[in-house]
């Protein structure tokens, strides 16, 4: 049961496995959210078609903006632009806790071997703390091709990881279950930073945690 645990993954494989989540259970998650759980999603489980279905039901919720894929424009979207955005790298591009621990992932610049993935018009508006390294970039527009300068400012089209508050979305998954070590270590220090429990008046907050070395006698 969702209660019984402080972070959940959700879309370890990619699109969740085709299958969609019910209206029913995203209002789960919703109120898991709200009571201030950590939620981390994966590849295509927000905007890739889906419009407002599915976990982009709450897209809100982890700050990201959606658009169309193909003929989708029925279901919602909120740029009816069509983009996507792939590497086999990423970037660090914010340090923080979140780039600090369990793994030390190295300073703002320093590039990471994932499997290769991309973003399906899904773009983050929150914290982006790590984006693709010279990612293959395609957008579409009305069924024409277009260059990115097209795409609204604001939003960034080729993150990799994105938060906002207690809630997470990562590119992993498009590889059906491959990943790499530094894959890995990302998704291990994204679910220690989402572990915030609240209890009375009281408040584990892990991002506080001291974690330089002590000072050299």
């Amino acid at each position: 049961m969702i209660w019984d645990y402080d972070v959940v993954m959700y879309g370890t494989w990619d699109s969740n496995a085709f299958n969609l989540l019910s209206d029913n259970t995203i209002n789960i998650i919703s109120d898991y959210i709200n009571k201030g759980n950590g939620i981390l999603t994966g590849h295509d489980t927000i905007g890739a078609g889906i419009g407002y279905n599915g976990m982009s039901k709450i897209a809100s919720k982890f700050n990201i903006a959606i658009g169309v894929w193909g003929a989708s424009q029925s279901l919602g979207y909120d740029y009816n632009i069509q983009w996507f955005y792939g590497a086999d790298k990423i970037k660090v591009s914010k340090k923080g806790f979140l780039t600090q621990f369990p793994w030390n992932l190295g300073p703002v610049g320093t590039v990471l071997n994932v499997p290769y993935t991309h973003t399906a018009s899904n773009a983050a508006k929150g914290n982006v703390w790590m984006e693709f390294e010279k990612p293959g970039i395609d957008v579409i527009e009305n069924g024409v091709r277009k260059d990115a300068s097209i795409l609204p400012k604001g939003p960034n089209y080729s993150y990799y990881l994105t938060t906002w508050n207690n809630t997470a979305m990562i590119q992993t998954g498009h590889s059906n279950g491959e990943s790499t070590e530094d894959e890995r270590k990302v998704l291990a220090n994204t679910l220690f930073y989402l572990k915030q429990l609240t209890h009375k008046t009281e408040i584990l907050d892990n991002s506080a945690r001291d974690i330089a070395d002590p000072n050299k006698p």
